[in-house]
């Protein structure tokens, strides 16, 4: 519940300022990974941490290189977090063609790694998606979306005790 705690506090800066703050972002970040290495998903933890540093490589070609590469050696070094790792990656080069902001990209890492599983992103996609229709009928061309981060995180947790 602390990650959605954050969430809450993120989607406060983004829907107000249009920005979340880095500390804000790091921190969440790191203590999702933190969080996954205490869990034994230690792969995936120094991967989002590697995928960070790659991203201050300024020739496209060869960041974009150096993470397919090790991104393909962390799922294969530990093959049991393979969809994870290929998930993070995934994310990451989203941000990577600037269709996702660096923000969500952290914060999407960070719900990833905090709760183990990349399914956690199907309810933040359906979100997103009514989101974005909304803002489609709106005639908004950007979205803030780290509410949809943070909604859909919120389901993910809450919707197995409201069924239990």
């Amino acid at each position: 519940m602390l990650i959605c705690a954050l969430l809450l506090i993120a989607t406060y800066f983004d829907l107000r300022f249009r920005e979340v703050p880095a500390w804000l972002t790091l921190t969440t970040l790191l203590g999702s990974g933190a969080y996954a290495i205490f869990r034994g998903l230690w792969m995936p933890a120094l991967l989002t941490v590697i995928l960070c540093l790659v991203a201050e490589m300024t020739i496209t070609t060869q960041r974009r290189s150096f993470a397919v590469v090790l991104s393909v050696f962390a799922a294969i070094f530990e093959p049991a977090s393979t969809i994870l790792c290929l998930t993070l990656f995934f994310i990451w080069f989203l941000w990577d063609l600037d269709k996702m902001g660096g923000a969500d990209m952290k914060l999407m890492a960070a719900v990833i790694l905090a709760f183990g599983s990349p399914i956690v992103l199907l309810p933040i996609t359906l979100v997103g998606g009514l989101q974005g229709l909304v803002a489609y009928f709106r005639k908004q061309t950007s979205v803030p979306y780290v509410f949809s981060i943070f909604l859909g995180t919120l389901l993910y947790t809450v919707v197995p005790f409201i069924l239990k």
